[in-house]
């Protein structure tokens, strides 16, 4: 059974499952339920476990890959704001099949891995850090968030290290960003980003 075709059939049921539901947050339940059938279908699934395969690839793959990120214990939350399933090579339209051209954020791990090690995987505005049996945790938020209709860029100065309670906040624009209020502050982040985040906290008001 390929990995690959594991991981993108499950990077696109995720991103399927958020479009029809209207939401970025999900259990792999919810996953399994709505997108058995087409998860199944792409990755050519034999055998009596695809659902611990897909619960091993949220975990153990798409969350190091910060696609996602655990909200609590059982729940996940798509970290882009605006995707598009990239396997199917068409889409059906009744008895029809219309080809599809397909673009796709592309992040940086390494880029998000050397920040979380520069602030030693604690928060930056609280200072949490998670403990897990595989070690410590914590979420990587673009400040201006990726995708449309924010097209914010998958830079440094536009990245925060946040635990998973700060980082719904900062997703929901829930809370302002102060950097004079950080923890820590170890790099720069671009005024401009946090001129737009906090301009849409202000508009949710």
């Amino acid at each position: 059974m390929s990995k690959t075709k594991w991981e993108t059939a499950v990077r696109d049921a995720i991103a399927r499952l958020a479009k029809k539901r209207g939401t970025n947050i999900f259990t792999p339940k919810d996953l399994w339920d709505e997108e058995q059938v087409n998860i199944v279908k792409h990755t050519a699934t034999s055998g009596n476990t695809p659902y611990a395969t897909l619960r091993n690839t949220l975990r153990q793959k798409l969350v190091k890959d910060n696609y996602i990120t655990v909200v609590q214990r059982g729940r996940y939350q798509l970290m882009d704001t605006d995707v598009t399933p990239e396997c199917s090579e068409a889409t059906t339209v009744g008895e029809e099949r219309i080809p599809t051209v397909v673009d796709r954020i592309v992040r940086d791990p390494e880029l998000v891995r050397n920040l979380k090690a520069l602030y030693e995987n604690r928060c930056q505005l609280c200072d949490t850090t998670v403990e897990l049996k595989t070690g410590y945790y914590c979420e990587a938020h673009h400040v201006r968030p990726l995708g449309n209709p924010h097209n914010g860029p998958d830079t440094k100065s536009n990245l925060l290290v946040v635990c998973p309670n700060c980082h719904v906040k900062l997703d929901f624009a829930a809370i302002q960003i102060e950097t004079k209020k950080f923890r820590s502050n170890k790099h720069k982040i671009a005024q401009a980003y946090v001129d737009y985040h906090n301009a849409r906290c202000s508009a949710n008001k």
